[in-house]
């Protein structure tokens, strides 16, 4: 097919195979030459969740590879906005995902390092649903219309990292009790809204015609970063309430011992607020006062210690 004098358009429903193809090529990594789905699953989220990478650090030796894939598996889904072009595209990798679980659970995994790894955590069947919870948050990325509401940052906050948590949690402790499953959901939701929070400047400068601040960032499109501080202090004062209260909410003295390398991100989400506090509460200039990786690493050492 060829157009001479305007673009080349694909007919409907050739179009509609066009996007599957491209959604479905983005899904298939490259393995290194003898890489296992271990190593592929752990090089992922030391590169790409690096505080999650040292929190798993301090779980037990065999619990650790299945951290690894559960963390490996919320990059995939949580990089799909990032990795694609248009919202249909991010809805049929998403679909991707909500099916290759559907195959776990059935004894069919695919042929996907991350899947690979997922499958062989022992109670996977168990944590299937927080996963799906996750998938379902991730699919709020897509879209940009109306305003992004403080409500709806919980419940994308509660979905993505609460679910995350709990999922984390069971791996270590199956038969974790209801008053540890809810530390574990607070610390996570904690953890995801203070995500929000630091990654707001990033949001703001997002170019894609779809974004997941709705009218909110369209309405601050152009502005300053001071001026989209202040028109954003409100919105982020009730964000950090919310993230102070989880925290607080996190820290009961009932839950589980063995569940302490999830709940780790405490102390971390502490460190950020501090730096959001020294930063008078604006994100963009948070990132000036943050720690490295290495207060990170002896962040969680005292955690894990004292």
């Amino acid at each position: 097919m060829t157009c001479q004098s305007r673009p080349c358009e694909l007919p409907p429903q050739r179009a509609g195979f066009h996007l599957i193809f491209k959604a479905r090529r983005a899904m298939f990594p490259r393995m290194q030459n003898g890489q296992t789905n271990t190593e592929y699953c752990r090089a992922m989220v030391r590169e790409d969740d690096i505080e999650r990478y040292y929190s798993a650090l301090f779980a037990p030796s065999q619990h650790q590879a299945d951290l690894w894939a559960l963390y490996a598996f919320n990059q995939e889904v949580a990089k799909t906005r990032e990795s694609v072009s248009e919202p249909m595209i991010g809805e049929i990798r998403l679909q991707w995902w909500r099916e290759a679980l559907e195959g776990i659970r059935a004894g069919t995994p695919r042929e996907h390092p991350v899947v690979q790894a997922l499958a062989d955590i022992d109670n996977i069947k168990q944590i299937s649903p927080n996963l799906q919870e996750v998938i379902d948050g991730r699919a709020q990325d897509l879209y940009g219309e109306g305003d992004a509401s403080f409500d709806a940052l919980k419940t994308y906050a509660e979905q993505t990292g609460g679910a995350l948590s709990v999922a984390g949690g069971l791996i270590l402790a199956p038969q974790a009790d209801q008053e540890t499953l809810k530390a574990l959901h607070a610390s996570g939701s904690a953890w995801a809204m203070l995500g929000i929070i630091r990654a707001l400047p990033f949001q703001l400068n997002d170019t894609k015609e779809f974004s997941v601040l709705g009218e909110l960032g369209q309405s601050l499109s152009g502005l300053k970063s001071s001026e989209m501080a202040e028109k954003l202090q409100p919105m982020v004062n009730e964000m950090t309430a919310y993230v102070t209260d989880q925290l607080e909410a996190s820290r009961t003295a009932g839950a589980v011992r063995a569940v302490k390398p999830v709940l780790a991100l405490n102390s971390l989400s502490g460190k950020h607020l501090s730096a959001l506090k020294r930063a008078s509460g604006n994100p963009f200039d948070m990132q000036g006062h943050e720690i490295g990786n290495l207060g990170r690493l002896f962040t969680l050492l005292r955690y894990h210690l004292f």
